[in-house]
């Protein structure tokens, strides 16, 4: 069954959603409807990780969005649509979410457990990725200094240049 606790500042907290507990566990099905996995809908054997995932995308989608992935009046056309609808793209009703969360919540909602992702380590990986800062751009590396080298002040030889004064002891003075 689902545990809840009161925040400080008055917000509530999930803190277990009975994940993978097959229907024959606790709470038929376990976990809040908006949190069952399509298996745990219809009673199938083989609740397992996937099930977990698709409950852990069901609170991710609900945490992007505001809202539950299948939202109905009651909880018999929750069930139905969680069993036979796609859940919708998050995008769809927060288009600031990125492209890769998005998949990666598409993912975990699938109908189909072989959809979904197999491990935990997968989902793990893949929220890194999401979680990663992206990179700056890298600056460009300059010249490394070396000798100061005056470039020449005209193209091509120049004039000759006039030869230099003599400068001996036999200027003419003796």
């Amino acid at each position: 069954p689902d545990k809840a606790r009161v925040g400080g500042d008055g917000t509530v907290k999930r803190g277990e959603c009975g994940l993978g507990n097959p229907p024959s566990v606790g709470a038929p099905g376990g976990g809040t409807p908006d949190d069952r996995a399509p298996e745990q809908v219809t009673g199938q054997e083989g609740v397992d990780a996937r099930t977990d995932g698709d409950a852990l995308g069901a609170t991710l989608f609900h945490r992007l969005t505001g809202r539950p992935p299948f939202a109905a009046s009651n909880v018999k056309d929750v069930m139905l649509a969680r069993r036979s609808q796609p859940a919708p793209d998050v995008r769809a009703i927060k288009p600031e979410i990125s492209p890769r969360t998005a998949a990666l919540v598409a993912r975990l909602l699938a109908r189909e457990p072989r959809n979904r992702c197999q491990l935990p380590q997968e989902v793990l990986d893949e929220i890194a990725v999401i979680l990663e800062p992206p990179s700056a751009p890298q600056p460009v590396p300059r010249p490394a200094p070396g000798p100061r080298v005056r470039p020449p002040s005209h193209r091509g030889p120049g004039p000759p240049r006039p030869p230099a004064p003599r400068r001996d002891s036999e200027d003419g003075k003796a």
